[in-house]
């Protein structure tokens, strides 16, 4: 389980932010930090193994509909 600024930051990047937008609303304090600081961060927590696998947990169901619509489409 993830604490809840990890899991806001999963959430936030499937919901299309990027890294370093996810990272500064989970973790607020990081607002007035330099870009390169934030970047390093979010990369590196994105780098941990439970993290990229909420993150693909969550991205799960929206591939999952997206599929399915492209194969009606098609």
């Amino acid at each position: 389980m993830l604490s809840p600024q990890r899991e806001r930051f999963a959430q936030e990047v499937v919901s299309g932010k990027s890294q370093s937008e996810a990272y500064r609303i989970a973790y607020p304090k990081s607002e007035n930090w330099k870009p390169e600081i934030v970047q390093q961060k979010a990369s590196r927590l994105m780098a941990d193994g439970k993290v990229q696998a909420r993150v693909e947990e969550l991205r799960r169901p929206i591939l999952k509909k997206v599929g399915l619509t492209l194969e009606e489409h098609l």
